[in-house]
């Protein structure tokens, strides 16, 4: 009866069994498994890298857009200064004007009140 051999025995005496060719065979196999292994490995970093680059890209123009959008917000804060300022001018102009109407009013009532006694009289 044949008793059970290790892995790495059989590998050993397949190693020993191996004639040239057969070895330059599997050493061209290795070869060629490891050199798909790195290219597999390559791709996928590249892959990796035009993803990153991508999204780079996605962040850079996002943060662009927020620039325009902070620059937008400080044009219209100064034009909202600008608008409080012209309101308060306005408000100053109609305080004033209200002032001159009601001193008109009373010269006007003085006026009547003349008229009234000089008429009266």
């Amino acid at each position: 009866m044949n008793s059970p051999i290790s892995k790495k025995a059989r590998a050993t005496r397949n190693k020993a069994n191996r004639t040239p060719e057969k070895a330059l065979e599997v050493a061209e196999r290795n070869r060629i498994a490891a050199q798909r292994s790195r290219d597999t490995k390559n791709n996928l970093v590249k892959d990796l890298e035009k993803e990153n680059e991508r999204k780079e890209d996605l962040l850079g123009s996002s943060f662009s857009e927020i620039d325009d959008l902070e620059n937008r917000l400080a044009a219209k804060e100064v034009e909202n200064e600008d608008l409080k300022t012209l309101l308060a001018a306005k408000e100053a102009e109609n305080a004033r004007k209200d002032t001159e109407i009601a001193a008109l009013r009373r010269v006007l009532g003085a006026i009547s009140v003349s008229c009234g006694t000089v008429l009266g009289a």
